[in-house]
């Protein structure tokens, strides 16, 4: 492990509990807060803040992420602080993303603000969580072990609330196409969460001699 995840506030009430919800061929992951089941209708936020520390695998800098609550329609904002003057700040969002060589890089017309973002998002999302605040005090955030494992159990230290908002959703009606030179994505409509991968390589993989 490159970096450990600490609590910097505390939980109120009790930690989230889970369960799954089977309903014919379709699986919910349920993420009980205080007893309550979550309405899967209502936005969500964390309930307190939660940081992680590590090092940037591209700078090799020591870098610390504190994870908090946000506003009803924020979505993710992203505070990089540290700097000269007054913090940045930009929401991570299609048009905030400025380059994808080796990282997603978030930025405004100012130039970049937070490189790496995408393992600490991805755990927002695949949580369930609508609406938080990520600040990072350097230049991109912490590799951890490369995956997204140790943002995720930070979103379970500092829970998951709901909020007093309907979420929106963006249904797949029909399959909409991406390419870029050989390498394209595709989205079909599906009546389950369902997701693929495939590679392919012009030269052959190397032997294992």
């Amino acid at each position: 492990m490159f970096g450990a995840v600490t609590m910097v506030a505390p939980t109120w009430g009790r930690l989230g509990r889970e369960s799954t919800i089977t309903t014919g061929r379709l699986a919910l992951r349920r993420v009980l807060v205080g007893g309550s089941s979550m309405k899967f209708s209502r936005q969500t936020t964390l309930r307190s803040q939660a940081t992680v520390t590590g090092v940037g695998v591209h700078s090799g800098s020591p870098v610390s992420l504190t994870l908090g609550p946000a506003s009803v329609d924020a979505g993710f904002i992203c505070v990089r602080t540290g700097l000269e003057g007054r913090d940045r700040e930009v929401c991570a969002k299609a048009e905030s993303v400025i380059a994808t060589e080796f990282a997603t890089v978030l930025g405004d017309r100012n130039g970049p603000l937070v490189s790496t973002a995408e393992h600490v998002l991805a755990a927002l999302r695949g949580m369930g969580v609508d609406n938080a605040t990520i600040e990072v005090d350097g230049p991109e955030v912490p590799i951890m072990d490369g995956s997204a494992a140790a943002f995720v159990t930070a979103i379970e230290q500092a829970g998951i609330v709901s909020q007093n908002a309907q979420r929106r959703f963006i249904q797949v009606l029909k399959p909409v196409q991406v390419a870029i030179g050989e390498s394209h994505g595709e989205l079909r409509p599906s009546t389950s969460a369902r997701k693929g991968s495939a590679a392919r390589f012009r030269e052959p993989a190397p032997s294992a001699a």
